[in-house]
């Protein structure tokens, strides 16, 4: 069930919702294409991730230090990254893909323990860097969040509770009024 959920949701409904926009109907915002200002503003953390494990990855192998498992890694990543340009939906498989391949490149550079105290400070320096920029995406999507005007249909909710019997089905074509 797992798999035939994860093959409608993820190539059945993409497929058809492109095939929508073709005809002028739209599902929804997440099915479109993600903008750079949104992948830097509302993804702060997962694009640093991505691009600093991209750099700690690099020195690893400049170090021999790359190991199998980052270098696969990379390929999941980059792929779920190009999900992700087309799809906003696949944030869901970039955000864990791009922690775990910079998790790995950091691992694979420093395994053993830093040598001098100055590997210490770049590795406070760095994590102080990517805590400030996570708090500073947390807060951006709370103002969000407390900032958003509350249910646009409330009218027409209440239109239908006063005016159409229990039990009825309504249509609504609009998916992202939800």
């Amino acid at each position: 069930n797992n798999l035939s959920l994860w093959w409608v949701q993820n190539v059945v409904v993409l497929k058809q919702a492109w095939h929508l926009e073709d005809l002028g109907l739209a599902l929804g915002s997440e099915f479109g294409p993600t903008d750079t200002r949104s992948l830097l503003e509302s993804s702060t953390t997962i694009f640093l991730s991505l691009v600093a494990g991209i750099i700690v990855a690099l020195l690893a192998a400049r170090a021999q230090r790359l190991s199998q498992r980052t270098f696969i890694l990379l390929f999941i990543t980059l792929a779920c990254f190009t999900l992700y340009a087309l799809s906003a939906r696949f944030i869901e498989y970039l955000a864990p893909a791009a922690v775990w391949f910079f998790a790995s490149a950091v691992t694979d550079l420093f395994e053993a323990p830093p040598r001098t105290w100055k590997g210490g400070v770049v590795a406070v320096l760095l994590s102080a860097l990517l805590i400030g920029l996570h708090l500073q995406t947390m807060e951006r999507t709370l103002s969000a969040v407390r900032s958003y005007p509350g249910p646009a249909l409330a009218g027409t909710a209440r239109w239908i509770r006063s005016n159409v019997p229990p039990g009825q089905t309504i249509l609504h074509l609009n998916w992202g009024d939800f």
